[in-house]
């Protein structure tokens, strides 16, 4: 990571009044925890798309597929009831609100 932009994390995370005990390697832990939530993020997309697609009426009554789906929902919610799920979700949902107050 270059400098600056370590800097400016670092900072941003001292005016928060978290004091990182040894900076780089804490910065660099987070990016790679943030790079495991997006995956799991795209995983609980992709299964969310493919349990919607099963609840099209023409596939109803078919006893497999409502086993497959109820699977899917159940790898979901194992995956956001994660305390480090909902804490990058916590996270993304902040950004997307100040993001969203900047441009109104």
């Amino acid at each position: 990571m270059n400098k600056a932009k370590r800097m400016r994390l670092i900072n941003e995370a001292r005016g928060k009044g978290i004091e990182l005990e040894n900076e780089e390697i804490d910065i660099e832990n987070i990016l790679a925890r943030n790079e495991s939530y997006l995956a799991d993020s795209e995983y609980i997309g992709f299964c969310s798309e493919l349990a919607k697609q099963i609840d099209d009426e023409r596939f109803q009554g078919f006893k497999l597929l409502d086993e497959f789906k109820e699977r899917l929902n159940q790898e979901v919610a194992l995956i956001q009831n994660q305390d480090e799920f909902q804490k990058f979700s916590k996270v993304y949902i902040y950004i997307n609100q100040k993001k969203d107050y900047l441009n109104s």
